[in-house]
């Protein structure tokens, strides 16, 4: 298995945590597979319960973990806005995504992404029409690739100069700045984005406690 970039954001949900597991290897296609295998792990967005994990010792060592989502390649980061939750996931040469993630959804990977393939074949781009093949479409994608890394809710500041709750920021390493993502009312829309240049690669976003 080739372990280059496997996910590992993780978020609160009631009595769950959420965690990101990708499935990104650029050469193997029966370790891609797995996103669409509903008995692995990886490429999902697993649900792991938070009482098991307190009762660890007490219950033979058995955790409860199931999948929330499948289909992802190697989603970076977990956001969540009003009980919404959001990943931000690298595609391959392209097809960079935003999701909004809702519980039971397939987001398409390897089948289905907006990048192309590295192997040297016949036919280098994926299906590109997500919801014609029984998949979830981004929210957004960036062709070409910004590489897309981290994801958070907006700080109130930012919240209050663009008047609207439904705003996220997002890290990225090719593009060498912060993205800014502006929903509608209902979260489920993308209204536009907003590039601020750092000039150096960015991986992680913390907030202090005020947020």
């Amino acid at each position: 298995i080739h372990y280059d970039g496997v996910g590992g954001a993780s978020i609160h949900k009631d009595g769950d945590i959420l965690l990101s597991v990708g499935a990104p290897t650029n050469n193997t296609q029966s370790i891609r597979d797995l996103a669409q295998n509903d008995n692995s792990f990886y490429g999902k967005i697993i649900s792991i319960n938070k009482m098991s994990l307190k009762n660890f010792l007490d219950n033979n060592g058995k955790i409860e973990i199931k999948n929330f989502t499948k289909g992802h390649r190697n989603p970076q980061g977990l956001a969540k806005l009003d009980n919404k939750f959001f990943s931000s996931e690298h595609g391959p040469k392209g097809g960079d995504e935003v999701n909004f993630l809702e519980e039971g959804n397939n987001y398409g990977w390897p089948v289905a992404s907006y990048g192309t393939k590295y192997e040297s074949i016949a036919k280098a781009s994926y299906e590109l029409n997500h919801l014609k093949n029984g998949f979830k479409e981004p929210l957004i994608q960036f062709t070409p690739s910004i590489a897309i890394s981290d994801l958070t809710n907006c700080s109130n500041k930012l919240k209050d100069y663009y008047e609207r709750n439904g705003c996220l920021i997002a890290t990225t390493l090719r593009d060498q700045g912060l993205v800014i993502i502006l929903l509608d009312k209902n979260f489920k829309r993308v209204i536009g984005y907003e590039k601020i240049d750092f000039g150096q690669r960015l991986r992680h976003i913390a907030k202090n406690r005020n947020g």
